[in-house]
């Protein structure tokens, strides 16, 4: 009876590290998931914010926000290909320098019609 009530134990104990292990991987911080946005979807996001800082440091516009559309997902790296509204695009942007537009332009519509 001990013997199975620590093996019962034990792996109790070997469930609940896998557990935590897979809820916070490497020195115990956890990894926040964010949802995947759909392509199409009107968004903000960081000029140039997925090049080297060195690289965009004297750049014109750099890390600033602008408006644009997601044009793709990537799987394999959890980036997107963002198009800019003013014509210009960018590959690999990193989903926390994206952010979705609230769409108040049919929020007013509502209001107006009701």
């Amino acid at each position: 009876p001990k013997a199975a009530a620590s093996s019962a134990a034990s792996s109790s104990a070997d469930r609940a590290a896998a557990a935590r292990a897979a809820v916070a991987p490497e020195g115990g911080r956890q990894k926040r998931t964010l949802p995947v946005l759909d392509v199409g979807t009107a968004v903000r996001a960081r000029w140039l914010a997925s090049k080297p800082k060195t690289a965009r440091r004297n750049l014109m516009g750099a890390n600033r926000w602008y408006m644009g559309v997601v044009r793709a997902y990537h799987d394999a790296d959890g980036t997107y290909s963002i198009d800019y509204d003013d014509g210009a695009s960018e590959e690999g942007v990193a989903p926390q320098h994206v952010q979705v537009l609230e769409e108040e332009a049919d929020d007013e519509d509502d209001v107006a019609a009701g």
